[in-house]
């Protein structure tokens, strides 16, 4: 994921502290609006943004509200 609003997208969806996250990368967990934990994430700092890694299915449905976001203009997903 990058572009200039990438880390305050992940900041809001992450368990994880996203400006502590270096190329090594950390296990999070990816959280709903209310807090409820979605699924685990791992999450690794890159030149232009971030590596995610999750189940696929997760990253489909994801992807896709993330899609219809405000985010979506000033951050992407590659």
């Amino acid at each position: 994921m990058g572009g200039p609003d990438a880390a305050s997208f992940l900041q809001g969806q992450l368990s994880q502290d996203i400006t502590t996250v270096d190329p090594a990368g950390v296990w999070s967990l990816l959280l709903a609006p209310d807090g409820i934990v979605i699924t685990s994430i791992y999450v690794a700092a890159i030149p232009d943004g971030y590596t995610l890694a999750l189940r696929a299915n997760w990253a489909t449905s994801h992807s896709r509200a993330f899609d219809g976001s405000y985010f979506a203009r000033r951050a992407r997903w590659s």
